[in-house]
């Protein structure tokens, strides 16, 4: 009876305390077509909503890569590369979505394109999840949207910010290095925690609104290593040490 008692605690510990962990995660099952939708091509746009990956890098040219025109759509690139073939005068992203609200990026990179890495417009709840994005000609990861999660992601190398959000987000776990702009930049209040943010031509961590800002490393930026435009903020245990 002891030994039962003792399963069912270990079982309600997990169902408590690991449910969280396990909810960016999606059981595909094996020994048959896979479920979602393949993106077998680029440029493709996303009007159903549903679950989208990848099997293959892919190229573009003169287009943005995918195109989301709908809410609740979560896009796994499998570790794959999207990238864009060099092109002169255009603004096209790797990933665009204007509007719309509840998307999931995640696992792969997006490469060299003319515009943004990632651009979110509006909308809220986006979630950008172990993605790279390095050498597009604007920001790696811009979110112009409340509510946003960027965890687990780099962003180097790009032509204006690494990481950009709005209100409310949550930026985590992430590395951004040589960029023009900011490594990471957070548009009103929000947590900024236990990332990496070095040699980037602007500030390392820029704030315009309050922030829990812990445990990160920002060095060798040109500009400074943190920066707020706003008193209020909150500083934790960062490196070097925060004002």
């Amino acid at each position: 009876m002891k030994r039962l008692s003792h399963f069912f605690c270990i079982v309600i510990f997990i169902l408590l305390f690991c449910g969280n962990s396990w909810a960016n995660f999606y059981v595909i099952a094996g020994g048959g077509k896979m479920a979602g939708t393949e993106i077998k091509s680029l440029p493709y746009e996303i009007t159903k909503r549903g679950f989208y990956y990848i099997t293959k890098n892919l190229v573009v040219l003169n287009s943005h890569g995918i195109t989301v025109s709908t809410s609740h759509v979560t896009i796994d690139l499998m570790g794959f590369t999207i990238s864009s073939l060099p092109t002169i005068g255009s603004n096209y992203n790797g990933i665009f979505l204007q509007n719309f609200s509840n998307i999931e990026i995640r696992n792969g990179s997006i490469v060299g394109f003319p515009g943004y890495g990632i651009r979110g417009v509006e909308g809220k709840i986006q979630k950008i999840i172990n993605i790279t994005s390095t050498g597009n000609k604007a920001s790696g990861i811009s979110l112009e949207s409340d509510n946003c999660r960027v965890v687990n992601c780099t962003a180097a190398n790009n032509g204006n910010r690494g990481i950009y959000t709005w209100s409310g987000s949550i930026i985590n776990g992430n590395i951004c290095f040589e960029n023009t702009g900011d490594g990471i930049a957070l548009s009103g209040d929000g947590s900024i925690i236990g990332n990496i943010s070095n040699s980037n031509g602007g500030y390392g961590i820029y704030l315009s609104g309050t922030a829990v800002v812990d445990q990160n490393i920002s060095r060798a930026n040109t500009k400074d290593n943190f920066y707020s435009l706003v008193s209020g903020e909150v500083y934790g245990l960062n490196y070097p040490t925060t004002p």
